[in-house]
């Protein structure tokens, strides 16, 4: 399920990316990804670290 969440947020950011092609949009979705993301390793108690998604975060710096 966690997985899930993941992956629909990774092409959630693909899509907005490309359709609005900004960085402005890609961190909103991002954040929003993130949040997602905690609540649902929160309700499992599990201590995953699916939140700092060092791949995206690099290619938004550069």
């Amino acid at each position: 399920m966690i997985f899930a969440i993941y992956f629909l947020s990774i092409l959630e950011n693909i899509i907005w990316f490309l359709r609005f092609g900004s960085f402005s949009f890609l961190t909103l979705f991002i954040t929003r990804g993130k949040k997602q993301l905690d609540y649902a390793s929160c309700k499992r108690n599990q201590k995953l670290e699916f939140t700092k998604m060092p791949f995206l975060n690099s290619r938004i710096k550069d």
